[in-house]
């Protein structure tokens, strides 16, 4: 029982430092690629496992002989003179008695060890005062945990989905700066946060709101194969004396109009949005009246 619970404080702590820790670099470091993210999660997952496998699978293992059990009462108890580990000794042995001793001296030796025995109180020699250590390093990783839950309940819970889910298209905390606004040009009523469905041979638009004053660049960033295209994003006059302004049209006057989907994201400093999709459809063929 001890073992079992000194080995689930053990993983429960290594598991919420474990992501803490991941949570915390996430929040500071401006991650672009998913593969960081996928590195920091097995890292956490990774910590955890060998928790469980020194603190809890290994100690279970391991097994318990009589005499094994003796030596670690005489550890704590010099006194007995290592009469009870030498009894379970003889007692055991398959040797012939020439070899082990006297009979006469054993069973002397024996009522001995008994006698020693009676005065060993389990419950005070296995305690769970190796559990303390664990179990209040559990515990603090915990609250700490429930606390930024409670005081910044929004942006705790996306770094923990962050954290526990690095294959979801999410952005990084710090694009709450951002708002994004995106439509088909000539179709400013029909805007959306930043998905857009349009016809073959249109163009679109984005504008952005950046409430951090200090970032004076916003990139348009167009997910290829290998990497990301990137095209700075036109500052635009207005907004109150919080917030900026950037817009941009895609493709640009003198370029095709759009022929093909694409993914594209938003960078303002440090806040990455997340990946954002197009979908072109052909334009739509209408009869001929004559």
């Amino acid at each position: 029982m001890v073992i079992l619970i000194r080995g689930l404080c053990a993983v429960a702590a290594a598991a919420t430092a474990s992501l803490l820790a991941v949570m915390a670099i996430d929040a500071t470091v401006t991650i672009f690629s998913s593969w960081p993210r996928w590195v920091l999660t097995f890292s956490a997952v990774a910590a955890t496992a060998v928790a469980a496998v020194w603190f809890l699978a290994r100690p279970l293992a391991r097994s318990f002989t009589m005499a094994g059990i003796a030596r670690a009462i005489e550890a704590r108890h010099p006194e007995l003179q290592e009469r009870i580990s030498s009894a379970v000794e003889l007692m055991s042995s398959n040797e012939s008695e020439e070899f082990r001793g006297s009979r006469v001296l054993i069973d002397a030796l024996v009522q001995e060890a008994c006698r020693d025995v009676s005065a060993v109180a389990p419950r005070r020699e296995v305690t769970l005062r190796s559990v303390r250590p664990f179990f209040y390093s559990a515990v603090a990783f915990i609250v700490v945990l429930a606390g930024l839950l409670v005081l910044w309940p929004r942006t705790t819970s996306f770094l923990l989905e962050r954290a526990v889910a690095p294959y979801m298209n999410l952005a990084n905390v710090q694009a709450a700066d951002m708002k994004i606004r995106a439509y088909a040009v000539g179709q400013e009523g029909e805007a959306t946060s930043g998905d857009l469905v349009v016809q073959e041979g249109q163009r679109i638009a984005v504008e952005v709101e950046v409430s951090n004053r200090r970032v004076n660049n916003v990139e348009f960033r167009i997910a290829g194969d290998t990497r990301e295209s990137v095209q700075d994003m036109r500052a635009v006059e207005g907004g109150s004396a919080s917030v900026k302004r950037f817009s941009f049209t895609y493709p640009g006057a003198a370029e095709p109009a759009l022929s093909k989907s694409f993914r594209y994201r938003i960078r303002g400093g440090d806040a990455i949005s997340q990946y954002f999709s197009v979908m072109v459809v052909p334009a739509r063929r209408f009869p001929r009246w004559t």
